[in-house]
């Protein structure tokens, strides 16, 4: 029987590599389980700032949807091989949105439903910005930190 130290160093550090992997996905597991919810903020105007998308056949308004955004930023940041400019356009389409009340939605719907227990603004943050000259990423995070969305 051969111990750890007669391996040769090729397997000593697959080994190394292996614990290392198997540690992290450990951890992942374990985070996702405790997964805690990001706390979720007010709207600044406390929804004042939804614009009405249309009306019900009684005459009530139906407010934008901050899903399909927080969809859309969530598919351009899981996928491992996104085209740089489909990230842009999209951080620019959350840097442009109009009123704080619709970025705090799209920020809460997305740490409700995608986030695994980081934030929006945590999500972005991480992300490669392959393109130099494209500021999206900068727009997108210095409008959740003018609202205050860590």
């Amino acid at each position: 029987m051969s111990s750890l130290k007669d391996l040769p160093i090729t397997a000593k550090i697959g080994l190394v590599v292996g614990a290392g992997i198997l540690g992290f996905i450990i951890y992942k597991k374990i985070k996702k389980k405790m997964n805690v919810l990001p706390q979720t903020f007010p709207l600044p105007t406390g929804g004042g700032g939804m614009p009405v998308v249309s009306y019900n056949p009684q005459g009530q308004p139906t407010f934008w949807n901050p899903e399909p955004l927080a969809k859309e930023l969530f598919d351009v940041m899981d996928g491992l091989f996104t085209l740089e400019g489909t990230k842009s356009a999209v951080f620019l389409k959350f840097a442009e949105l109009p009123t704080p009340d619709m970025a705090t939605a799209v920020y809460n719907q997305f740490n409700k439903n995608y986030g695994g227990g980081e934030t929006l603004t945590q999500w972005i943050n991480d992300e490669l910005n392959y393109n130099w000259l494209s500021n999206e990423k900068d727009l997108a995070l210095a409008k959740l930190t003018a609202l205050g969305l860590p």
